[in-house]
């Protein structure tokens, strides 16, 4: 199981990054015609949503039920890029001038310690330290996952509004 986990939130990380370095140090900060958010907004927004290093090893119990049992769920609400979502405030990236060698470094760090709890921990444990609204207590494997699926939204995001700036 650690070993599928590992290879999508690799692959998928390895896009999101791949996918912020297309933009120009000049462009990186440049909003879309909408006033969506700037890559460098976007790469802010990732950075504090991967921080969930404290969570996977944080306080768990054992779990009773499929420990993968919301990882359909999590794709389904994610990767339906029909439906805007609303970010939870502590997630909403500044309105500020972002270095892009700077966070794409954070963001590699966070994603690389994540690496490490995928090796290393027992991902059918119940985290209990933080819990989504209205979703019961998950897993390490969907917390996984929710970063996985959450990251796949944003890289095609960032996808999209590389476009509009380019003009491709």
């Amino acid at each position: 199981m650690n070993d599928k986990i590992f290879a999508d939130f690799t692959a998928t990380t390895d896009h999101f990054i791949a996918a912020l370095n297309t933009f120009s140090p000049e462009d990186f900060n440049t909003k879309r015609s909408d006033g969506g958010w700037s890559a460098g907004q976007v790469g802010e927004h990732m950075n504090k949503s991967h921080g969930l290093g404290d969570l996977l090893r944080g306080t768990t119990t054992d779990t009773e039920r499929d420990p993968a049992a919301f990882v359909p769920n999590l794709k389904s609400t994610f990767l339906n890029f029909e439906e805007k979502m609303q970010s939870p405030e502590f997630v909403v990236p500044e309105e500020k001038i972002y270095g892009k060698q700077d966070l794409i470094a954070l963001l590699s760090a966070k994603i690389a310690d994540t690496k490490m709890a995928i090796r290393d921990l027992d991902l059918s444990l119940t985290c209990t330290d933080f819990v989504l609204p209205q979703t019961p207590p998950m897993t390490r494997l969907e917390w996984i996952y929710f970063l996985v699926y959450h990251t796949q939204r944003h890289t095609e995001q960032l996808k999209k509004l590389f476009m509009e700036i380019s003009g491709s």
